[in-house]
């Protein structure tokens, strides 16, 4: 039988999948169209799956999250997917409610 901390680790994974995900599809940088490896937005999947598991996405938030990692005028503030970007994250949380 699995601990609650095993199923809390898996709706993790699984949150951090879908994410990974979707930033890999939208890739609002064009660093993967520009040949980075896979894994280049890994520090960016990671807070925004902290942000899903707290509850805490809003397009400020995720925005902050992005202008850490890339500064201001980032790819994806610039982009008109930026609005959709949050919304699909705020329905990969509702898509997976915690354990």
């Amino acid at each position: 039988m699995s601990t609650r901390e095993d199923l809390l680790r898996d709706w993790w994974e699984r949150l951090r999948q879908e994410v990974e995900q979707l930033l890999r599809s939208v890739d609002p940088e064009g660093l993967l169209a520009g040949g980075a490896p896979g894994d280049e937005y890994s520090s960016e999947v990671d807070a925004l799956t902290s942000l899903l598991v707290r509850g805490e996405v809003s397009e400020a938030a995720v925005l902050e999250v992005w202008e850490r990692a890339f500064g201001p005028g980032s790819g994806l503030s610039t982009q008109p997917a930026f609005t959709s970007l949050t919304g699909r994250l705020i329905d990969l949380r509702a898509a997976h409610p915690a354990p």
